[in-house]
Formats: structure tokens, sequence, C-alpha cells
């Protein structure tokens, strides 16, 4: 090796990445996505939230731009994170249910939910279809109660963590904007 010649074997950069430093740190940025999507994923299983494990399934990284990852989960992600006020009982969510009547899909996804429960048929209630809309109509009187899964997922702690790592991986310091989308979700 001449005067003045890097040897990158040493580095763990491969060439093509030093002609190109935007696929390293790219790189970088999808791999700390996916530890973050996985946090979510650990929180969500260890705290038994979602019966089927459709929720957890959901949970991905998606690179959105130049640098830019967003956690992406199922559509009903933000009511179980925030929960939704009930007819009858505010949880002092952003999300509430304005009739006490199920919609038939509402009633069709308790049906399909009660046997990951063990439920069994009470005496009064002639059909499974029947216990499904009476589990609806009492969760849309009572609500959902927030299981603040982002709130406990990001922290203050859990972003100076990922702010340490980037510094000791990459040496550079940067700043998080942490935006919470759902805040900006219409009310249903």
């Amino acid at each position: 090796m001449a005067f003045g010649e890097l040897d990158i074997n040493n580095l763990g950069i491969s060439k093509g990445d030093v002609k190109n430093p935007l696929n390293v740190y790219e790189r970088y940025v999808l791999e700390l996505g996916n530890a973050v999507a996985q946090e979510f994923i650990n929180y969500i299983e260890e705290n038994n939230i979602g019966a089927s494990g459709g929720l957890k399934q959901s949970v991905v990284a998606i690179p959105i731009g130049n640098l830019q990852i967003q956690i992406q989960a199922d559509d009903y992600f933000k009511f179980i994170d925030e929960g939704v006020d009930g007819t009858e009982v505010s949880h002092g969510s952003q999300f509430k249910f304005k009739y006490d009547k199920p919609s038939m899909a509402h009633a069709k996804a308790i049906q399909s939910w009660i046997p990951t429960r063990s439920l069994t048929l009470p005496p009064t209630i002639p059909t499974y279809k029947s216990f499904a809309y009476a589990i609806a109509t009492n969760v849309k009187r009572k609500g959902i109660k927030p299981r603040n899964i982002t709130k406990n997922v990001i922290t203050s702690d859990f972003l100076n963590s990922i702010g340490e790592s980037i510094l000791e991986s990459t040496g550079l310091i940067l700043s998080f904007i942490f935006d919470d989308t759902t805040s900006q979700i219409n009310k249903i």
C-alpha cells in the first residue's frame, strides 16, 4: 500500500460503499428501524396485546425517503394504542364510538376472536353469532382502554440510547423528531 492510501478492508466497508456512502447509512437506518419495530413487537408480545397475534405480526419498518424510516402496523393499532371512548365510558381518547349497535364486520371479527379466548357460550345466549353481537355491543358501550404501546416503547431513554448507539457507530450526533401521526387521524 502506497503512502496516503486507505486500506478499507479493515474498516468493514466495501469499496462500493466508499464510493456511495449513503448506502451504508441507508442500511444502518433500516437496521435501526427494524430494531425499533422489534421493540414494538416485544412490547406487544410481553404485554399480551392482541389475542390473534396479528397486530405484532403487522409491525414493520418501511423506508420512506432519504434516511427516513416509518414504523407501520395494521390500521387498528391506533385504537389499541390510544384506546377508544365508548358511548357510556370515556378513556380520554381522541377516538369515539358514536353508536351502541355494532356493524356486521365488527361482530364477525369478535366471532372469529371468541375461539382464541376459549370462551364458552352463556346459557342465555343461543348462538355464537348472538354472543359476538353482545360482546361487540359491550365494547362499543365501554370502549377500548388505551394500551399506550407507543408511549411505553418510544421513551426519552430509548431515544437517548439510539442516539448514543449512532454516535458510537458513526461518530454523528443526530437529533430525533418523533412524529406521532396518530394524533392527526380523524375521529371515528
